[in-house]
């Protein structure tokens, strides 16, 4: 690994075959099936689209045209609208059949038309769906894990980079020692500010500020699908969006990542995340989600540099947060929902 976003130093205190969406069409300027994922889209005169008979008879995705208009107010309420600050271009070549996901909106070339859809607007998640669909929006929730960035279902993150993995040593100013969580970012622009999501369907134990630079974190308890339970924590947080005691479901938002160059001044924009033991995870619960250390004791390098070498569960190395006490409580998230994906 090249570069590595540096963590906390914390304070102890469907089921379908097909897609059902709008579709966005070129305007007919656009002979190169170009689209920008942008606020500008929606002014498109022609910013309706069917979808072909051929996609609908064979199962494929597809979407019924819509009315991009709100007649009372002249403003874009159509889901075939994405979001302005991507500013992302698509081209057929690139995209084919099976599309991706541009947070929660869905772009897939169909006919040699670039094809849009604003997956939450329907109360849905882009994700994943088959081999054969490609990515589709499909239900939130309904049990697995997923990744809580990007398009949630791309190994290692959801598409965005592990940039510092669980127990990698770290000796970067204030930030040293064994790293307690992976970092995953996916470049200052596109992750600062960008939506985080619950990892699996569970209940929030903690939402709401932590005195450390992880400013805000959110702690949520899921079923283990071994039986028992384990905690997602989460933390460099902005605004947070969900409450304690609320029930989430998979894919759902519960934050933001944090600015970092707005809080800090340096551009290190970084979600830091990991699973949670249940004892650590109910020693945190009861300290409102204190208690979870960004980094351990480790004194110099231990040979855990990338996602080759990162273990499976870590144990801390003595720390002030007395993280150390409980055994093997830090699961890697990457290693964990992929053999736990929805």
């Amino acid at each position: 690994m090249t570069a590595w976003a540096v963590g906390a130093v914390v304070a102890c205190g469907g089921d379908g075959d097909s897609r059902t969406t709008g579709a966005w069409e070129p305007s007919s300027s656009d002979a190169d099936a170009t689209a920008s994922v942008s606020a500008t889209d929606s002014a498109d005169a022609d910013a309706t689209a069917s979808a072909s008979a051929s996609a609908e008879s064979d199962g494929g995705k597809t979407a019924s045209a819509t009315d991009p208009t709100d007649p009372d107010s002249g403003t874009d309420t159509s889901p075939t609208s994405g979001p302005s600050t991507t500013g992302q271009e698509y081209d057929c070549a690139t995209l084919g059949y099976t599309g991706v996901c541009e947070g929660d909106v869905l772009v897939w070339c169909e006919d040699d038309q670039i094809m849009m859809v604003d997956c939450a607007a329907q109360g849905e998640v882009c994700a994943y769906q088959n081999d054969d669909i490609g990515y589709n929006c499909l239900p939130a929730g309904g049990g697995g894990f997923g990744y809580p960035v990007g398009d949630t279902t791309t190994w290692p993150a959801g598409g965005w980079t592990v940039t510092q993995v669980l127990g990698h040593y770290l000796n970067f100013g204030s930030f040293v020692g064994g790293h307690l969580a992976q970092d995953i970012a996916n470049g200052e622009a596109a992750t600062a500010n960008a939506p985080v999501y619950s990892v699996a369907d569970g209940t929030v134990l903690y939402a709401g500020a932590n005195a450390s630079t992880y400013v805000n974190v959110v702690l949520v308890e899921h079923a283990h699908p071994d039986g028992g339970t384990i905690c997602s924590f989460y933390g460099h947080l902005g605004s947070v969006t969900v409450g304690e005691g609320e029930a989430v479901t998979r894919g759902q938002q519960i934050a933001t990542v944090l600015d970092w160059q707005a809080q800090f001044g340096d551009a290190n924009s970084h979600l830091h995340y990991v699973l949670l033991s249940a004892e650590l995870c109910a020693a945190s619960d009861a300290a409102n989600g204190a208690l979870i250390c960004g980094y351990d004791d480790t004194a110099g390098p231990n040979g855990i540099e990338d996602l080759d070498s990162e273990p499976f569960s870590y144990t801390s190395i003595g720390d002030v947060c007395g993280d150390h006490n409980y055994p093997e409580a830090f699961t890697s998230p990457s290693q964990f929902i992929d053999l736990h994906h929805f």
